[in-house]
This record gives structure tokens, C-alpha cells and sequence, in this order.
């Protein structure tokens, strides 16, 4: 999401029709990341995880996304897909310039980068 000034409301947010999910998995977790311009103009962006669970009840899901919801900061290369190793995904969905994985089992490596 872009937005503008840190912590300034853009009232802009996303939608998500979600298809084909795997009703055997109980909830999905939702993390994004979102760009704004600090009081210089430079770009920075904040990474976040959603606390709420969404629950998969049927094989499709609307998300609505604002960003007002109860989240905590995350580290960037956690989100960073060029380090982001997984030991298998079972599904996964392109749109525009953003990939999605669904049914991921987690990554293998056990060490950080320094």
C-alpha cells in the first residue's frame, strides 16, 4: 500500500477475493508491507503482521485490508522474497507485480545472514 506522510490517513486500502483455499487449514494470516514518505520526502516503508486470524470456512475468502488493524512491526528481510526459502509451497497465485503463496511449509534454514 503507498501512502502518504508516516501515520497520515490515506483512506486507501485493498481488497482480496481469495479462491480455492484449502479448507482442511484452519485460518490465514495476513502480512504486508506499506510505503510512505518520511517528513524529508524520502521513501521508507514498515512491515506488518495482522493479529486477527481469518478463518477458512469455504474455499473462498473477501479480505478488506486498511491497515487500522491491530498489527505488530515486523523485520523487513522476513517478507524479503529474495530470502525467503521455503521447503515446498502448494499453491501459489500471481497479480500485477505481487505473488502469493498458500499451503507453505516453513523454511528450512535454520541460520540469519550477518
Amino acid at each position: 500500500m503507498d501512502g502518504g506522510i508516516k501515520n497520515q490517513s490515506s483512506d486507501k486500502g485493498i481488497k482480496l477475493k481469495l479462491e480455492n483455499l484449502d479448507k482442511s487449514y484452519n485460518y490465514l494470516k495476513v502480512y504486508y508491507v506499506r510505503y510512505f514518505a518520511d517528513y524529508q520526502q524520502n521513501r521508507v516503508y514498515e512491515c506488518k503482521k495482522i493479529y486477527n486470524k481469518y478463518p477458512i470456512n469455504s474455499s473462498i475468502i473477501y479480505l478488506q485490508i486498511t491497515g487500522n488493524e491491530q498489527s505488530e512491526d515486523l523485520d523487513a528481510n522476513i517478507l524479503n522474497i529474495t530470502r525467503f526459502n521455503p521447503k515446498s509451497v502448494l499453491t501459489s497465485a500471481q497479480c500485477k507485480n505481487m505473488l502469493f503463496f498458500g499451503n507453505i511449509v516453513k523454511n528450512t534454514d535454520n541460520y540469519r545472514e550477518l
